[in-house]
């Protein structure tokens, strides 16, 4: 049978409850930084997921490349989206609009990822989370 004196139990019970706050600090700090890079990863999927939404259901009147054809230029320095004010403003007009056959037939989702995909194609400085209603009217996209 061990004897332990009350100083040493005390010791050890402190020295357990050290440990396991370390563990739990390391842990947490962990969880925030992959939030973090998750936050950066996201915006850059929706640009990627912009880009293929774009090419199915944009392409054919805007061009492979945002060139132009039946639909004015979407890409280079006379696209076609200022006179909108922020990316809000372009939000709500495409979510009615576009695709012009098929006017409000995407998801929220993939106006925001053709958005982000346009407003990077040209450019415009976007936040690291997603572009989305959070962020979109801080974002302006009338400049040159």
């Amino acid at each position: 049978m061990r004897v332990t004196s009350p100083a040493a139990s005390a010791y050890g019970a402190r020295r357990s409850h050290a440990w396991h706050l370390f563990l739990w600090l390391g842990m947490l700090g962990l969880a925030m930084l992959a939030g973090c890079g998750q936050q950066i990863l996201g915006a850059e999927e929706q640009i990627v997921t912009g880009k293929t939404v774009y090419q199915e259901h944009c392409a054919r009147c805007h061009g492979d490349q945002g060139e132009g054809k039946r639909g004015p230029l979407l890409i280079g320095p006379r696209h076609g989206m200022r006179g909108y004010g922020t990316a809000q403003g372009l939000y709500n007009y495409t979510s009615q609009i576009m695709p012009f056959d098929a006017a409000g037939s995407l998801s929220s989702e993939e106006y925001w990822a053709v958005l982000a995909y346009l407003l990077d194609a040209n450019g415009v400085a976007l936040p690291q989370a997603a572009l989305s209603a959070a962020n979109a009217e801080q974002i302006p996209i009338d400049q040159p």
